[in-house]
């Protein structure tokens, strides 16, 4: 075999590494190494296993090579993802490129993750993770390369699948995950103000809600499930918890074009005696100790950064969708679909609504 010592490696004159470690047998090597780095780009690590063969083999026969390596980077790049303390296991065998275990630090927080590549399967990229208590700003501007939408602790786990060549990943993306975000603030989401318009909650309320251009929307807990399927990522039990009013949601993010539709059930918080003092006719639609406005329904459709929001009538949501948010907010169906006729076909001028015990007796 052939044993290396201290041997100083550039990688696209990016990625600069120390390497020691031995291969043993040439008709089929095995090869252990040992490489540190101060600094290096996954990317360029990862293009030396995958990139195009420079000999066609002429023979069918199946790679047994075999190459584990033993890695550790203080300050690594993935694309626009920056990491640090970085330290993983490499492996390459039988035409299969494993990460697996690696783990790195973003920020405060700490991550696990697992990336392969088969290259029996045209190079099909599986990535899986899980994050703690990291920075979601951070986190959010490094994924998409651009300003965050959230702030606040981000937790969560994940698992998507694709066709490793650029776009083509997204187009044939499959998979999944769980996020949740604690006491940090949504912001620049330009439906959600068209939202608070429609409902003239400032008029309507003793409070004021905050300045979501500047401030955002603070909340205590922002959590989501979801499914990507071609690009498409289907979320059901989208859930906002905030001091000053809870969202709920469900429907569909297109990766590829950057649009969105979906459903939203609002339910504005605090006490609303001056709704109960001078709009009689709301009184149908309070309850509990706290006599809170329940809900209003609306769709956010188009372009993701400034969608189309209408106010939506029961009668064209489905009751899966209806039933999530329902239980999502904490709200009977009945009462879902008679606030949504309300908002949809109010009152006319001196007309009164049932009260919630008539409604329930009929």
């Amino acid at each position: 075999g052939i044993t290396f010592e201290n041997i100083a490696v550039t990688v696209e004159n990016k990625t600069a590494a120390k390497i020691s470690g031995m291969m043993r047998g040439y008709r089929t090597p095995h090869t252990f190494l040992e490489i540190s780095s101060e600094k290096a780009d996954i990317l360029d690590v990862i293009r030396l296993f995958t990139g195009p063969q420079r000999i066609k083999q002429s023979n069918k026969s199946q790679n047994k090579a075999q190459l584990e390596i033993s890695a550790s980077v203080k300050q690594g790049s993935l694309g626009s993802f920056l990491f640090e303390n970085a330290e993983a296991t490499i492996k390459d065998r039988s035409n299969v490129f494993t990460l697996f275990p690696l783990d790195f630090n973003l920020g405060k927080g700490t991550a696990t993750g697992r990336v392969e590549i088969d290259k029996h399967r045209n190079n099909l990229l599986k990535i899986s993770g899980q994050a703690v208590n990291c920075d979601a700003d951070s986190v959010y501007q490094m994924l998409f390369e651009k300003k965050g939408i959230f702030r606040g602790t981000l937790s969560g786990d994940f698992y998507i699948e694709g066709e490793e060549t650029g776009k083509q990943f997204w187009k044939t993306s499959q998979g999944g995950g769980h996020l949740q975000i604690r006491d940090g603030a949504m912001r620049d989401l330009k439906g959600f103000a068209q939202i608070f318009s429609l409902l003239n909650v400032s008029q309507l309320f003793t409070f004021s809600l905050p300045d979501m251009d500047n401030e955002g929307l603070p909340f205590s807990r922002l959590e989501t499930s979801a499914n990507i399927t071609d690009g498409i990522l289907h979320f059901d039990d989208f859930s906002i918890i905030s001091p000053a009013i809870n969202i709920s949601a469900v429907g569909q993010l297109n990766s590829l074009d950057q649009t969105i539709d979906s459903t939203l059930g609002i339910k504005p918080l605090r006490t609303v005696d001056i709704i109960l003092s001078r709009v009689p006719l709301f009184g149908w639609v309070l309850t509990g100790d706290e006599e809170a406005l329940i809900t209003a329904l609306f769709t956010l459709k188009g372009p993701a950064e400034n969608p189309k929001v209408s106010a939506t009538p029961v009668s064209s949501v489905t009751k899966t969708a209806l039933g999530i948010i329902g239980r999502t907010l904490g709200l009977p169906f009945r009462m879902l679909q008679k606030t949504g006729e309300f908002l949809t076909t109010p009152p006319r001028p001196g007309e009164t609504l049932p009260s919630p015990n008539e409604e329930t007796n009929n």
